[in-house]
């Protein structure tokens, strides 16, 4: 028999299933450990995991398996990991599952290998050790802090200059208020902070101020074809963080086509991306990407399409799904604050939404998403210069396919099972590209993932 439904899609961030008990416990820990660190998650004995079929655990092991489990994970792991072990019974088998809660004290490591070589997190259906960014944003975390809301060890105190060149730009950019801005508005916004009657920057203020954080730049390029190949133009853009959005978006403006349409009387420019969305686009970037991470964003743009790349996985337990729904979870919580008064966002998680009527209202397919370990890309596709241009239909972000992906699911639905070579194949483009549009089916919950590594396939959701 399969197990039920809504284990179908296999192994995952939040699942794994094991046939028994392995002789060496550290197996199950490793996992266990990661679930804590992450978004919590279930290790159910008794289910093959490359088939998902129920096989069950012995029935007199079941008591000694429970004790077991119990003990084990309470002695081995630390911060103590208090798991609800339950027993399931289908068809007259018996599976054994483990619920392992989203800890509130991470990291959670092995006692044996210490907190630092003893942490693990969970990559799809794999547990890895943590690296140090990882680790370094799980000790802030545990510590109910964020990377741009401290105040690094060899920043240099705040000078007037700088708090009145900051106040200046918010009287700027925020039209509406006349009031001035002072050193206790800034305490107060937790941008600074004072020690021994000095006041000192945290990253966020610096990110906005000095701009000397390593790796907080943005790279762009303009490509000829399709692939990093062949440079055209190429810009690294440095400065505080504002500045780097208006440049990099004036650099994607400068190098994209720009027409016209007659609106009523009058003649009106015709972006081949709307700015509004590519503006919202890199300042999400900017805002949410993880500045422990040593990489850039990088901008990219190719005859057929523009991506916007922004280093960092998703933050806490935020998912593609509940970003397509506009769920905010801030990695940047002080930048993002900041970033509200400047004028440079409205509302937190309603940029997706924007970005996506934006685009239909032009005539295009909104961008596509890509979630992985190393970071979020967005992908705008580009049209030719005589393409039809009429206003789309408006349809919810979170239920929105191009007209590749629906074919693909159509493929999927009636071939009933699919591996990434049979979409390769079908679509003839490269495994990068399948993987983009099967990820977005899967955002959209319009098919599940079955199995693991080589034996991963596709299929429609029932």
């Amino acid at each position: 028999m399969q197990i039920p439904k809504k284990y179908r899609e296999g192994e995952g961030t939040r699942l794994e299933f094991k046939l028994k008990l392995p002789s060496e416990d550290r197996k199950v820990l490793k996992t266990i450990v990661a679930f804590a660190n992450g978004e919590g998650g279930s290790v159910i004995f008794g289910v093959d995991d490359s088939t998902h079929e129920v096989v069950g655990v012995a029935s007199e092991n079941v008591a000694q398996m429970m004790d077991s489990l119990t003990d084990m994970i309470c002695d081995a792991c630390e911060p103590l990991i208090v798991p609800e072990i339950a027993l399931r019974t289908f068809d007259g088998k018996t599976i054994i599952q483990v619920d392992v809660p989203a800890g509130n004290h991470t990291p959670y490591y092995l006692k044996k290998e210490g907190p630092q070589k003893g942490v693990y997190v969970r990559v799809g259906a794999t547990t890895r050790n943590a690296d140090d960014e990882v680790l370094q944003e799980l000790q802030l975390a545990g510590a109910r802090r964020t990377y741009d809301g401290i105040v690094e060890r060899a920043s240099a105190p705040v000078t007037e200059e700088e708090i009145s060149l900051f106040a200046e730009e918010v009287r700027k950019r925020r039209l509406e208020s006349t009031l001035p801005v002072k050193a206790e508005h800034l305490l107060g916004w937790e941008l600074i902070q004072e020690n021994g009657g000095q006041y000192y920057p945290t990253v966020a203020f610096r990110l906005m101020t000095r701009a000397d954080l390593h790796f907080s730049g943005i790279q762009c390029a303009l490509f000829r074809g399709t692939t990093k190949v062949h440079f055209v133009d190429r810009k690294e853009i440095g400065g505080t963080v504002q500045h780097q959005i208006d440049e990099a978006v004036n650099f994607l403006i400068r190098n994209l086509r720009v027409g016209a349409r007659i609106k009523g009387i009058y003649r009106e420019d015709l972006y081949e991306i709307p700015p509004d969305a590519l503006r919202e686009t890199v300042t999400n970037a900017v805002m949410h990407r993880n500045y422990l991470a040593h990489a850039f964003i990088q901008i990219s743009v190719y005859d057929d399409r523009v991506e916007v790349f922004s280093p960092g996985k998703l933050f806490g337990r935020q998912t593609l799904e509940k970003m397509l729904r506009g769920a905010s979870y801030l990695r940047n919580p002080v930048l993002a604050g900041a970033f509200q008064r400047l004028n440079l966002v409205e509302r937190w998680g309603t940029g997706i939404q924007r970005v996506h009527d934006l685009c239909l209202e032009n005539g295009l397919e909104p961008p596509e998403y890509v979630c992985d370990d190393i970071g979020v890309t967005v992908t705008y596709r580009r049209l030719p210069a005589d393409a039809d241009r009429k206003p789309k239909k408006p349809k919810s972000v979170a239920a929105c396919c191009t007209p590749a992906q629906e074919e693909l699911l159509a493929f999927i639905s009636e071939e009933g099972k699919v591996s990434v070579g049979m979409v390769m194949a079908h679509m003839a483009c490269s495994r990068s590209t399948a993987m983009r549009h099967i990820g977005a089916l899967l955002a959209q919950n319009l098919i599940c993932k079955q199995g693991e590594h080589k034996s991963v396939r596709y299929v429609p959701r029932d």
